[in-house]
């Protein structure tokens, strides 16, 4: 999908429901800090909330990658919890329109089950080709893992 904003009020209603369920540090920082960051400093810009879950990222059941933006777009805010497993996997975004590669430009990870993790661009992470997302095995691999081990989050981005 190629980039449709929303006024950030939309965009951080969807955020406070996603974050819910996770840590107080998560909510502080994503729903509260860097919301006022962003108003104060970046004069409110069209933003836009992408959710995924394990069964959009993992292995299990021939899931696909997890298309962020089709085109060009900015990453601002990524945020991911880990589902079951205990197996290393890594949360990651390649700079691609409809796979993830073996070049990444976020790498984020995890072992344990409910571990949280997240990425805040102040000024933006911009990709030219679009953002395209999935938990892999290794690092430098492109090899989903299981559902189990996978990853519940969103991404907010903007032009």
């Amino acid at each position: 999908m190629a980039f449709s904003g929303e006024a950030q009020v939309l965009t951080w209603q969807r955020v406070d429901m996603a974050l819910a369920a996770a840590s107080p540090n998560a909510q502080m920082v994503l729903a509260r800090s860097f919301k006022h960051w962003l108003a104060a400093h970046k004069q409110a810009p069209l933003l836009q909330f992408i959710a995924f879950n394990r069964t959009t990222n993992g292995s299990g059941d021939g899931n696909a990658d997890t298309v962020i933006c089709a085109g060009a777009g900015t990453l601002l805010a990524l945020y991911g919890k880990k589902y079951t497993g205990v197996v290393l996997s890594y949360l990651a975004i390649s700079n691609h329109a409809t796979a993830i590669q073996a070049q990444k430009e976020v790498l984020l990870s995890g072992t344990a089950a409910a571990v949280e993790v997240m990425a805040i661009y102040t000024n933006g992470l911009a990709f030219a080709t679009g953002m395209t997302l999935a938990a892999v095995t290794a690092y430098n691999g492109t090899t989903h893992s299981l559902t189990a081990d996978s990853w519940d989050g969103f991404a907010v981005i903007s032009a």
